[in-house]
């Protein structure tokens, strides 16, 4: 991935294996991972960021449990439409070329388990102290809200610009 340029990551676990992606490719699998407090039977996350110096964050979702390959790849075409990011997915990948909106309209609630879900562009779900994100809100329906624990929190301008990390900022 290029520094700067947004990528789609993610992280499965499907109960003792952890599987890495980046754009729609597996970076890196774990074997014999046992859960613990961190890590449950089977989790899913998936987000966008812009990455460089500054940590852009652009939509979170958190599944919990383990999507299927063609539910994983659902998700990746989702979100490479909705951020322009489709040349980053390997030409092979099945939503490269055709959008996951193409036949039925596509949202990540289409999906069961999803826990977590967190869009930049929904400014409607992002409170604000000047330009500062004091809350970030959980379009989930699980009420699963970031709030600012420390810091000054993340900066936000627009939609299209994501959410802005610096420094040490906790939610």
């Amino acid at each position: 991935t290029t520094s700067g340029i947004p990528n789609i990551y993610e992280l499965t676990f499907d109960g003792s294996t952890a599987n890495a992606y980046a754009n729609g490719t597996n970076v890196g699998t774990q074997t014999g991972i046992s859960p613990g407090t961190t890590l449950t039977t089977s989790q899913q996350l998936t987000c966008v960021n812009g990455g460089a110096n500054t940590f852009i964050e652009y939509e979170i979702l958190f599944y919990n449990t383990n999507l299927s390959t063609s539910q994983r790849q659902q998700v990746e075409g989702y979100l490479a439409w909705k951020w322009g990011l489709v040349s980053s997915l390997p030409s092979t990948h099945p939503f490269y070329k055709i959008p996951t909106n193409t036949v039925n309209p596509f949202t990540p609630k289409l999906l069961s388990g999803l826990s977590l879900w967190l869009d930049a562009a929904d400014g409607s779900t992002i409170t604000l102290s000047g330009s500062s994100v004091t809350q970030w809100n959980d379009k989930s329906g699980s009420n699963n809200n970031a709030s600012l624990l420390s810091g000054s929190g993340a900066v936000y301008t627009n939609p299209t610009s994501g959410l802005s990390f610096g420094g040490s900022t906790g939610y």
